[in-house]
């Protein structure tokens, strides 16, 4: 019989847990979108201007994406729509 110490049963089931994760297939549940470049507030916590961006799509095929990628992730239940401002 394996003995286990207390103190290293955090560890023993982080590395089970790690296992378990590195098995399970991909099944994304959460998808985001930037909708629009269109944006005038310049957040310092926004991570949008720190990176170069396409053209925008226009509106019919955005639509076409959308629902391209969830045809080939059929498990996706939760959209988060981001980009732009209220004016």
């Amino acid at each position: 019989m394996i003995m286990i110490k207390i103190k290293d049963a955090p560890t023993i089931i982080k590395l089970g847990f790690n296992v378990l994760i590195s098995k399970m297939p991909y099944f994304p549940i959460i998808a985001s979108f930037d909708v629009t470049n269109k944006c005038t507030l310049r957040c310092k916590h926004c991570y949008w201007w720190l990176q170069e961006h396409n053209s925008e799509l226009d509106d019919e095929i955005f639509y076409q994406k959308v629902l391209e990628i969830k045809k080939r992730h059929p498990t996706l239940i939760y959209a988060i729509w981001l980009g732009g401002t209220f004016t």
